[in-house]
């Protein structure tokens, strides 16, 4: 008998778990019906304070890729690839941590969803392109 309640529990358990419906905390989706939308002028952040070594001749760039949750707030992000020095991209790394989000869009629901940021400097000149 005390098998039979406990399977009769952990039935229960498992079925009401199932049916909850979170999108905050999941993996990031990818395809949502409205994209994460930054809420802070990412290039003036940059530009403010610019290291000499970046507005040099040349350009340097940097690609991120962030998760961006139902909150808004940036839970995980690496740089996947770039030209910068390691200490360019360590600052630059510690802006793009504090960016703030509108978070993206699933069937009218706040969701968790992966962005990619791009920066270019090209001799002092600075565009972000978020995809």
């Amino acid at each position: 008998m005390k098998k039979i309640v406990s399977l009769l529990i952990l039935t229960i358990a498992f079925t009401s778990f199932s049916q909850e419906e979170t999108t905050c905390g999941q993996l990031p989706f990818a395809k949502v019906d409205q994209k994460a939308e930054l809420t802070m002028k990412l290039d003036e952040l940059i530009r403010k304070d610019l290291p000499a070594t970046l507005r040099e001749d040349g350009e340097h760039s940097a690609v991120f890729k962030m998760y961006v949750d139902c909150h808004g707030e940036v839970s995980k992000y690496k740089l996947e690839r770039g030209t910068m020095s390691d200490a360019d991209q360590k600052w630059l790394w510690k802006i793009v941590g504090k960016t703030t989000w509108k978070p993206a869009k699933l069937d009218k629901k706040d969701v968790t969803s992966l962005v990619f940021i791009t920066v270019t400097v090209t001799n002092g000149q600075v565009e972000v392109v978020i995809q």
